[in-house]
């Protein structure tokens, strides 16, 4: 059984002092990857955390030229983390191919039909997708699990979201998106190191103005879904 180096010991010291974690759970983490769907809002702080979580390869996937000034810095994070830099655009050509050699995709995107598409592949895919929305002083959080949770195009409607927003805020609040970031990646490192429960199936929302959070729960495949029974 492998196990992880005295240097490695030493890195995770603090996380493998937490009660859930085990070196097991580590060494899962380490073997594990995940793709990140925009460096705009949540990207790059989720990023980091994965990173200095010790999430073995990290892709990023943007299309402009803030990519190579990304990865030059979050290689510098943890020796033990491989970066990998997806320089393209997100779309119905691309999608499948970039999506497909990862374990899990957490989804930055600034447009929302780039989210629906993320999510209509993930299903495809059998990838489980951690998506984020950002709506200025307030944010939500959703783990779509393939064949367990509704995909995105069913969990919105029942949050209220009936038409999703065509176009991106003017801004975002920053403590929201770290708010964000921190959720999503705390959902990214359960599911990679398998810990805790496997969840899904709650969208979670945060309003920085009021500190109120809400967690709308339930969020089933529907039967009448092609996607979201697409993995039962």
């Amino acid at each position: 059984m492998a196990s992880l180096r005295p240097e490695q010991y030493e890195r995770y010291k603090n996380q493998l002092s937490l009660p859930a974690m085990s070196e097991q759970a580590q060494l899962k983490l380490l073997g594990g990857s995940a793709l990140i769907l925009g460096l705009d809002g949540t990207g790059l702080s989720v990023a980091r955390h994965l990173a200095a979580a010790g999430v073995g390869r990290i892709g990023l996937v943007e299309e402009d030229n803030k990519l190579a000034t990304a990865v030059y810095g979050l290689s510098k994070i943890n020796p033990d983390v491989a970066i990998v830099a997806h320089k393209l655009s997100f779309d119905t050509h691309s999608a499948d191919g970039v999506m497909g050699d990862y374990d899990v995709v957490i989804d930055s995107l600034s447009d929302w039909q780039s989210k629906l598409l993320a999510s209509d592949v993930a299903m495809h895919l059998n990838k489980p997708l951690v998506h984020g929305g950002l709506f200025g002083f307030s944010c939500q959080v959703f783990t779509m699990l393939p064949g367990r949770s509704a995909c995105l195009r069913c969990a919105l409607p029942l949050v209220g979201l009936e038409d999703v927003p065509m176009e991106k805020l003017n801004a975002d609040f920053a403590p929201t998106v770290e708010v964000a970031s921190a959720m999503q990646s705390s959902a990214a490192i359960r599911l990679i190191g398998g810990l805790g429960g496997i969840g899904g199936a709650t969208l979670i929302q945060f309003d920085a103005l009021t500190l109120e959070t809400s967690a709308v729960r339930e969020l089933s495949a529907r039967p009448d879904c092609p996607d979201c029974r697409r993995n039962p």
